[in-house]
């Protein structure tokens, strides 16, 4: 080998690792992008329907927090500031004591920047045995990343079904 080809391969060798010390540290990977608020209304309903279907609001429940401010439903009433996220609290215990077994279908979604609003039709049972089918709508306030709002809506429905 030449010697000129082996020093021109150690100076370039070293050129190109004095150079590479002094580049800027590569930047740490950028964090996700926070869920568009649309995804992140889906995964709320999916929970709040997987807990419809089996009674188990484990995943719907971590979505709760105190950022809740405002709950509505026909049969439990309406409920704002503090009180919203207990009077939501106290729907979901009363579905996991005596489960709603329901499945959803011709699901649509309207939307706005902040309120996502799912129509459905659901069939099944509800407060543990009662035969339900019914049009449904379920609408969740979404600020700044979080549930600040839980409207429930559904026709008719013997309020006998809900009193303990």
């Amino acid at each position: 080998m030449d010697d000129y080809f082996s020093v021109g391969g150690l100076l370039s060798a070293a050129f190109l690792s004095f150079s590479m010390a002094l580049a800027p540290p590569a930047a740490p990977p950028a964090a996700p992008p926070a869920a568009p608020p649309a995804a992140l209304a889906q995964r709320i309903f999916s929970a709040w329907q997987q807990g419809e279907k089996t009674g188990d609001y484990a995943a719907f429940k971590a979505f709760l927090g105190p950022e809740l401010r405002q709950f509505s439903h026909p049969l439990a009433g309406q409920a704002a500031d503090a009180a919203a996220l207990a009077k939501l609290q106290e729907l979901i215990a009363g579905r996991e004591k005596d489960p709603n077994h329901l499945t959803f279908s011709r699901v649509e979604l309207t939307s706005s920047a902040t309120l996502f609003t799912f129509h459905f039709d659901s069939q099944g049972t509800v407060s543990g045995a009662f035969p339900y089918a019914g049009y449904n709508v379920i609408s969740l306030r979404l600020e700044n990343g979080r549930l600040t709002g839980f409207r429930e809506y559904f026709g008719y429905v013997n309020p006998a079904w809900f009193q303990k």
